[in-house]
Order: structure tokens, then C-alpha cells, then sequence
């Protein structure tokens, strides 16, 4: 608990204190008290988990997690409490590694902006923000119980709202962040659907009670399997899926509740960064992967049918794009679509490894577009880059190396290749086996090379 609070006490010491503490005091305190102690934590817990520890222990250690019994809804325990496994585990670290560097970049980037925007000091303002929002993030990865991991929900998307609008002297930003609230909020609404079914036929709220009643239901034809009401001949359990599913599908904006990421571009590069790589966007992957044991095939073959949409269209939207960072989010969105799509045909496993992949490599792409931003003096548009290959020659083999990690560069066949590689073809591997592919997985490689190609032109000569 102490890698999840860490972050709200930095959060509270910049809200109280950050006018006094200043450049550079304030960011230093969200990166080192912020997400250096959870980093720190993160790596221990993983080195622990994957090396020092064997099933024996991992299966005590998850049982022993700590819970609190918080209050009782109608005779149905909440429990707040630590989920501990493998996918907590790989998450949590991956999220605090990402948000580390990225705050640890904000540091440079923001110090070169004014102090004041109207009359509000916002170098310490926007990592008390970022504070919070690691603390939402990691919150979420460990609840243990839907009730708790919607109300960390809701926090992400409050911290997606205010670091949106950070900006909010200017017009665009303003639109933006509205945007994004509202369009998740349409996305929120089928998953409080999904939490009510959860809580009136299976009778808790715990993930694995929850997962476990499920598969007793499925097993004797009782509870939801049992019941007569259908809507559009989907059955009640196939409609509790799919109504959790549309939080994922706001979070993660898949299709049609895509409109929102693009228009995220109105914060700084920073939040870009985080939103797209290691904080909101992942949250509906995740979700999916925390609710996996509650769909119906015909809820996964729904999830897999809007994952394939979204690649598809993304990809096609993504190489018309003139500006920098809006061609990165609907890459974004493409590569959300593939993991939804991985989801969705039962390559659990291989979507939580491109969730992983894409974060690292995402990440760096936003930010070294930030720095191409900063050399030619907040010039978005590709059409008037160019010549920065001697100018700025780390940022540009920086940004190549990230080209061929989201293109799934590598040599088929022989075990070379950079993460993309690894996790799309394990993928395509997964749903070729189960039949689930309807041609547009390998036109989206193919699409990722050509976005992402288009987006390089405009670094080097």
C-alpha cells in the first residue's frame, strides 16, 4: 500500500506547500515521492515475484493480500483490498517505470514555460496533477474488487480531465478535456450497467468470488444462464459483458468512443505521453483482462469484432494525419484496437504482452515528438519539418528505434526482431488458430509501417 499512497502525499504536499517549494523543488518531489518510491517498490515486488519466489509462495502471498472490509450494500460485503498476481505484478511496474521517466521529463520540459497562467502558478499545479493521476493509476491496477477499481476508474478520468484542460486560458484545451469526460462517461454508464448485473446475480463484487459464481452459473444453467430475458438475442450474461466491456471501450477508445484521444493532444507533451502509453489508455485493456472470467463467447466475439473496426479505420486515419502528435494518437488507437482484438479471440496473455510493448515504445515516441516540438518552436505540422537528423541525432535514431518497435520489425523465423514483433505475431498466431481472423490483422501491420514511416519523414533530412 505504501507504493499506492505514496503518490496522494505527494499530491497533498504540492496542493499545500507547492507555491513555496517553487521550480525546481515541486517536480522533484512528484518524481522521487511521487513514482520513484512506487518504481522502487515496483521492482522489488517484481524481482521478488518472478525470481525469488516459487507457486507455492505466490499462491500464499495472494491469499495473504491485504483487505479491508469498508461497508456492506444490502448484505453484500465491499472489501477493499490488494489483488496480487502476475498480471498485478507486470502492470504495476510497467506503469510506475513509465510515469517515473515521463515525470522525470516533465521536469526539463515544463521549465521552460511561464509561471503564471491566469494568476495560477502551474509548474507545481501540473505535478500535483500528475501526482494524482499515479495514484489513480495504481490504485486501479490493485483493487481487488470491481466497487473499488470503478472508483479508481473515476479518479483516472478526472486527472485525464484536469491535465487535459491544463491549458485552460486557451480555447482548444477547454473543448478537449470536455470532450474526453463526456465521451467517457457514455463508456461508464454500460459498465455501471455491467457492475449492477454483476452485484444482483452473482451477489458480490470481489473479482474472484465474482469469477468463481460465474463459472458455477455456466456450469448448472442458474443465476444468469438461467434467466428468459434477452435483448437483440444477446442473454443476460453476454449483456453484463458487454455492458463492462464499454467502460474499456470509453477508457481505451475503441470505436465509435474513439473521438475523444485524438483531441487529448491539447495538454502538454508529458500528459500526451502518459495517457497514451502507461495511464488511461491501458486502463481498458486491463479491465478487460481483470473481467476476462465473466464474458460469454458471444461477449469475446463482440470484443473482437470492435477491436478489428478500430485497428482497421484507425490505421487508414492515421496516415492522412499532417500533425506530429495527432498522428501518434490514432496510431495509438490502431494498436488499442489490436490489443482489444487479442482480447476478444483469447490471446489474453499475448494482448497484455503488446499492452506492455507498446507503453515503452509509445512513450518514447510522444516524447521525443516533444522534443522535435520544442526544436522548431511548437511546429506541429510534418509538412514543415525536416533537416533534423544533424540537429538532433539522438532524438532521431531515438524515434527510428521506436518506428520499428510499433512497424513489428523482426526476421520471421528466426527469433530476431523488436517488441512489436513479438507481441503481433503472437496475436495473429492465436487468432489464426481459433479462426477469428477476417483478413485485417496483417493489412494492419502493414498500415503500422506505413503511419509510422509517414511520421519519420519529418524528422530527418
Amino acid at each position: 500500500m505504501l507504493g499506492v499512497l505514496s503518490p496522494l502525499l505527494s499530491f497533498w504536499i504540492l496542493v499545500l506547500w507547492g507555491p513555496k517549494l517553487g521550480k525546481p523543488l515541486s517536480g522533484w518531489t512528484a518524481v522521487v515521492l511521487g513514482m520513484g518510491v512506487p518504481l522502487v517498490l515496483a521492482s522489488y515486488v517484481l524481482v521478488s515475484w518472478w525470481w525469488g519466489e516459487t507457486e507455492a509462495s505466490r499462491t500464499a502471498l495472494s491469499a495473504a493480500a491485504w483487505r479491508l472490509h469498508w461497508a456492506d450494500l444490502g448484505g453484500v460485503p465491499a472489501t477493499f483490498g490488494v489483488k496480487l498476481d502476475s498480471l498485478t505484478v507486470a502492470m504495476y511496474f510497467m506503469v510506475a517505470f513509465i510515469a517515473f521517466w515521463i515525470f522525470f521529463f516533465s521536469i526539463g520540459y515544463m521549465s521552460g514555460h511561464s509561471d503564471e497562467v491566469a494568476g495560477q502558478c502551474k509548474y507545481w499545479r501540473f505535478f500535483a496533477y500528475l501526482s494524482l493521476f499515479g495514484f489513480s493509476m495504481l490504485g486501479l491496477v490493485i483493487s481487488s474488487s470491481l466497487l473499488f477499481l470503478f472508483i479508481f476508474w473515476e479518479l483516472v478520468g478526472l486527472c485525464s480531465y484536469l491535465l487535459i484542460g491544463f491549458y485552460f486560458h486557451e480555447r482548444w484545451p477547454q473543448y478537449a478535456q470536455m470532450k474526453a469526460f463526456i465521451t467517457n462517461r457514455v463508456g461508464d454508464f454500460g459498465f455501471l450497467i455491467g457492475l449492477m448485473l454483476v452485484y444482483t446475480y452473482l451477489g458480490t463484487l470481489d473479482l474472484d468470488e465474482a469469477a468463481a459464481r460465474f463459472a458455477e452459473q455456466a456450469a448448472s444453467r442458474t443465476g444468469l444462464f438461467a434467466s428468459s430475458f434477452t435483448l437483440w438475442g444477446a442473454s443476460l450474461a453476454t449483456i453484463m459483458g458487454i455492458g463492462l466491456f464499454c467502460g474499456a471501450m470509453g477508457k481505451s477508445a475503441q470505436f465509435p468512443l474513439h473521438v475523444w484521444l485524438p483531441d487529448a493532444m491539447a495538454g502538454p507533451t508529458p500528459v500526451s505521453a502518459l495517457i497514451h502509453a502507461a495511464t488511461m489508455v491501458a486502463a481498458g485493456v486491463y479491465l478487460v483482462a481483470r473481467v476476462f472470467r465473466l464474458m460469454t463467447p458471444e461477449a469475446l466475439m463482440f470484443i473482437a469484432l470492435i477491436g478489428c473496426l478500430t485497428l482497421t479505420l484507425m490505421a487508414l486515419v492515421a496516415i492522412v494525419q499532417v500533425d506530429i502528435k495527432k498522428c501518434l494518437a490514432y496510431s495509438t488507437l490502431s494498436q488499442l484496437g489490436y490489443m482489444i482484438f487479442g482480447m476478444g479471440c483469447g490471446a489474453w496473455v499475448a494482448a497484455l504482452f503488446h499492452l506492455i510493448t507498446h507503453a515503452f515504445f509509445k512513450a518514447m515516441l510522444f516524447l521525443c515528438s516533444g522534443q522535435v516540438i520544442e526544436g522548431c518552436h511548437h511546429v506541429q505540422d510534418m509538412r514543415k519539418m525536416g533537416g533534423l537528423r544533424k540537429k538532433m541525432p539522438v532524438t532521431c535514431w531515438t524515434f527510428f528505434v521506436g518506428v520499428l518497435a510499433i512497424s513489428g520489425a523482426g526476421i520471421a523465423g528466426t527469433g530476431i526482431g523488436i517488441g512489436g514483433f513479438f507481441s503481433k505475431d503472437e496475436i495473429l498466431a492465436v487468432a489464426y488458430a481459433r479462426s477469428y481472423v477476417w483478413g485485417n490483422e496483417d493489412f494492419e501491420k502493414h498500415q503500422a509501417a506505413h503511419y509510422e514511416e509517414h511520421a519519420l519523414r519529418a524528422v530527418p533530412d
